[in-house]
């Protein structure tokens, strides 16, 4: 495939768990690949791990919750104040 041709790549964005404020942070292919190349042949295990993180950082992840309610109708929607609720008491 050529250059031109590839998706560009997009930075991730990565939220604060207390803060609620999100920051951009790029992930770097290349490093990743030299190193699923490289101590993946000793450790297959980070080499597989490695790649998991390669193929999760190009595939879109996102879902589509509309079509996921239509798939799946019969399966009941509780509202998170529902679920908070019954945790409390």
């Amino acid at each position: 495939m050529s250059r031109s041709r590839r998706r560009a790549h997009r930075p991730t964005v990565i939220a604060h768990p207390c803060r609620g404020a999100a920051r951009v942070v790029a992930t770097c292919r290349g490093p990743l690949r030299v190193l699923a190349a490289t101590a993946g042949r000793a450790k297959p295990a980070l080499r597989r791990q490695v790649l998991a993180a390669l193929a999760m950082d190009s595939v879109p992840l996102a879902a589509d919750a509309s079509t996921m309610r239509l798939r799946a109708a019969d399966v009941p929607c509780t509202p998170l104040e529902e679920v908070l609720a019954a945790a409390a008491s």
